[in-house]
């Protein structure tokens, strides 16, 4: 049976990542959020970007697929920021990538201290789950043209698929 999940790089062994290939594992989702070791802290990833390399090395070693997942638009995050996240996003050498811009969910703490910091966050609840518009919702450091160098990676997308025979 074929299956898929979610996991923390800082989590994975060598052994687990063999026993997840011969049980059927067909992707692994990683949330990388940040390829700035100064984001990442910001937003208490508690995982490193050597923990990060390491899983998903071990994920290529024992021929499980991932998906990688990150996020650019966080606050005070700057064009320098994002070209680290980009340069690390390529590589890492994900089967897939899955980019979006931070969008502070309703409810969350991330929201309410965004809130009480100014910023306002007036989208109906249900909006806020869009997060590949390309629209920085709390950020005002990022330049247009490094925010659509860091989409454009979502073109690694369809070039994996078609050497895959998907597309």
């Amino acid at each position: 049976m074929n299956w898929k999940c979610e996991a923390r790089t800082d989590h994975l062994d060598e052994e687990m990542c063999e026993l997840m290939a011969q049980a059927g594992c067909v992707r692994v989702k990683l949330g990388f959020e940040s390829g700035s070791d100064r984001i990442l802290t910001q937003i208490q990833k508690d995982e490193t970007k050597d923990d990060m390399r390491r899983g998903a090395k071990m994920l290529k070693d024992a021929g499980v697929p991932f998906t990688a997942y990150f996020m650019a638009g966080f606050p005070g995050e700057t064009d320098d920021d994002l070209r680290e996240t980009i340069g690390f996003a390529e590589e890492i050498d994900a089967d897939f990538y899955s980019l979006s811009v931070l969008s502070p969910y309703y409810g969350t703490k991330m929201y309410f201290d965004l809130m009480a910091k100014g910023h306002e966050l007036d989208k109906k609840p249900w909006e806020y789950f869009y997060h590949q518009t390309g629209e920085l919702m709390v950020n005002d450091t990022i330049s247009r043209s490094v925010l659509d160098e860091y989409l454009a990676l979502n073109n690694l997308n369809k070039d994996l698929k078609e050497q895959a025979g998907y597309i």
